[in-house]
């Protein structure tokens, strides 16, 4: 009986509670940056104030007509507008905005990616179960050759969906790092949710190799990969004055 009773309780509850966001949902509608820049053309005449959030870069513009617009810091991902600001003074203030987002690995990853430096023995586990072979960090280069030749046999099977290029290129990335003696940080994407994307920062220049691996690594089926000649070729840092990070 007092299992039932609880169970009751539960279900009463979630009710409520779905009840209660279909309600908050009517006070504001995700847009995309193009529809939400149509509608800011229709009432630039009757703007009252505009801003930007300084944790998330996003703009923010209030309407005489007590609406207002969250907008994307970089144009990444989705907007809201919104018909009561009283909902949208809420939302800025808990730092939680209900938007689909852009489902980039990095940003699915987030919590893990925040914790990046203790993430890696995680993500070399994963590497492990998808290519059915053992991986450590190593440099030892017949065992670098052992680990490209069970990679490029699962590169062959063409399954991007698998996130092995991610895998793949954070595993190169520590060894990168480690070679270098840098340091990983983590740079933001301004979106409405912020992720990040961790790069090595060495001497005030940092590297961002990802999209140079994952290029690789679509060659695979015709030029197969070698661990350590992309370490090498990875090997490309960028000087910078002032560049957005997050230490780990």
């Amino acid at each position: 009986m007092i299992k039932k009773y609880f169970i009751l309780i539960l279900v009463i509850t979630l009710l409520m509670e779905r009840k209660l966001n279909c309600h908050y949902s009517m006070f504001y509608k995700e847009m995309t940056p193009q529809e939400l820049n149509s509608i800011a053309e229709e009432k630039h005449l009757i703007t009252d104030s505009t801003y930007q959030i300084d944790y998330n870069k996003a703009f923010v513009t209030t309407y005489k007509d007590k609406t207002g617009m969250l907008f994307p810091g970089n144009g990444g991902g989705n907007g809201i507008m919104f018909y009561d600001m009283e909902v949208m003074k809420k939302m800025i203030k808990e730092k939680n905005f209900p938007v689909k987002g852009e489902g980039t690995f990095w940003e699915n990853e987030k919590e893990r990616i925040l914790h990046f430096d203790k993430s890696i023995a995680y993500y070399c586990s994963r590497l492990s179960e998808l290519i059915a072979y053992n991986v450590h960090l190593s440099n030892d280069s017949l065992y670098l050759k052992e680990l490209s030749r069970a990679i490029n046999k699962k590169l062959k099977l063409n399954e991007p969906a698998s996130n092995i290029y991610q895998y793949v290129g954070i595993y190169i990335g520590e060894l990168l790092r480690i070679k270098k003696k840098g340091q990983w940080k983590l740079h933001p994407i301004y979106t409405l949710n912020i992720y990040y994307i961790p790069e090595i920062v060495c001497n005030k220049t940092f590297c961002n190799h990802w999209n140079f691996l994952f290029n690789q690594m679509e060659m695979a089926s015709f030029k197969q990969i070698d661990i350590g000649n992309l370490i090498n070729l990875a090997d490309d840092f960028t000087p910078f004055v002032s560049r957005d990070y997050v230490s780990i």
